[in-house]
């Protein structure tokens, strides 16, 4: 049996001429107990969740630093091999004829392997920053659903508390209020010798 702070709100039990019944009310509140307990239990795991994406978050974070540090290390090691073709050019230059159709065609490869290089480090390094900002993007949509989640149970419980409490009192002034007739009771068996009342009867009890 679920509980809400609707239930508590509504609950009525039923009366006998001592008060409300003992067993429904100690059933009812281990029920109350139950239902609150339940909602800490959700609230420390909304707690953990939070925590478990945080870490995940910067987890990730660490990853696309290093894919990102990866890709730059890609791009300076073509560079100083596209470097090092362009020397091997400026050396030819001096040569021959025949060496000059060679001269011509290394230089273009190397602008080719430069351009094609620079394309894929751009791709590599603007891949992995839309990976991280739509992650960034997901795990701050989930934070802020966690979080909205934590404080409406964290409401539910605070709303539970007063019910609750203020079930308590009620409880307490109806034994308040059962007292008093217990003692006109006693006063009256002692003044006459007739049968007991039921309110006698109730106060010897």
């Amino acid at each position: 049996m679920k509980l809400s702070p609707l239930d508590l709100e509504h609950q009525e039990f039923a009366r006998h001429w001592r008060g409300y019944d003992r067993d429904q009310v100690s059933e009812f509140l281990g029920h109350a107990a139950s239902t609150l307990e339940q909602s800490l239990r959700d609230n420390q795991a909304l707690r953990d969740r939070i925590d478990a994406l945080e870490t995940e978050l910067e987890a990730r974070d660490t990853d696309l630093a290093k894919q990102q540090r990866d890709a730059e290390e890609i791009c300076e090691r073509l560079q100083q091999e596209v470097d090092k073709r362009d020397e091997r050019i400026a050396s030819l230059q001096a040569s021959e004829q025949e060496l000059r159709q060679a001269i011509v065609a290394a230089q273009r490869l190397s602008n080719d392997i430069k351009a094609n290089a620079t394309k894929e480090a751009e791709l590599i390094v603007q891949r992995a920053k839309d990976e991280a900002e739509q992650l960034r993007q997901q795990n701050a949509q989930a934070k802020r659903a966690a979080q909205a989640e934590l404080a409406r149970v964290e409401n539910q419980v605070d709303l539970f508390k007063e019910q609750f409490r203020g079930l308590l009192h009620a409880y307490e002034r109806s034994l308040d209020k059962k007292a008093v007739p217990k003692e006109a009771g006693n006063n009256k068996a002692g003044l006459t010798a007739q049968t007991p009342t039921p309110q006698a009867v109730g106060a010897a009890d």
